[in-house]
């Protein structure tokens, strides 16, 4: 039996909410760690940062240190780095542009993780680019991770979907590229070009439930890959 700690936004939530008279959504991802008798504890919740995700983590790890509950794995759905803004990176993007951004944004995010693996050195790590893929110029500061799928999206729909790190930040409505000093259009236009391509490569609805997260089939599959990894 092992102890599992799920982190993520939405990728990481049973979505009781939308199926809820759906009697298969006991079959879903974490449950499939609770029927082979492994004790699971689910963080994710939706909207959440990835710097959120790793606050929760470092408690929940601290909090379990040396008891029956310490964490052997922690399964890390990767969000979209637009969400972990800081101050002072919002500050540089008006100099450095909005990529650069991202880059410093993934330093900071990534090295966090790698330092939590060195203080946590028993707790092994199944890391999902989820709702936003490990961004590919810093993705090389994870590779100590055990298990390790940079684009789920696109592993899911069988085919190349670029990356995006703001798909959440397209919509005027609410906060978005367009409130940031620094994100020229172009960078706006590329980020909507790819949001098409997302929205027309997640229309299999066995494959992705709401051409925004995956469906039950996918999560299955994959908790049952991750099982197959660790031998658990």
């Amino acid at each position: 039996m092992k102890n599992i700690l799920i982190l993520g936004d939405t990728w990481g939530i049973t979505p009781c909410h939308t199926w809820s008279d759906d009697k298969t959504i006991s079959e879903w991802f974490e449950f499939q760690f609770m029927k082979k008798g492994h004790a699971v504890s689910n963080r994710s919740w939706g909207g959440n940062s990835n710097n959120y995700q790793l606050t929760q983590a470092e408690v929940y790890l601290d909090a379990t240190k040396n008891t029956e509950r310490e964490i052997d794995l922690i399964i890390w759905f990767h969000s979209e780095l637009m969400r972990d803004l800081t101050p002072p990176i919002v500050q540089q993007m008006q100099t450095v542009g909005y990529d650069a951004a991202m880059e410093l944004t993934a330093e900071l995010i990534y090295g966090r993780v790698a330092d939590m693996k060195v203080r946590y050195p028993n707790t092994e790590w199944a890391i999902m680019g989820g709702h936003a893929p490990l961004l590919s110029s810093k993705k090389h500061l994870l590779d100590w991770a055990e298990f390790r799928i940079d684009n789920l999206r696109a592993t899911i729909a069988g085919c190349d979907i670029p990356e995006s790190q703001a798909f959440e930040f397209l919509d005027k409505s609410k906060g978005s590229l367009w409130d940031f000093q620094g994100i020229t259009e172009d960078i706006i236009q590329r980020e909507l070009a790819i949001a098409e391509i997302i929205k027309v490569s997640t229309q299999d609805k066995n494959k992705f439930y709401n051409q925004k997260h995956p469906a039950l089939g996918p999560m299955k599959s994959l908790a049952t890959e991750i099982m197959n990894h660790f031998k658990i």
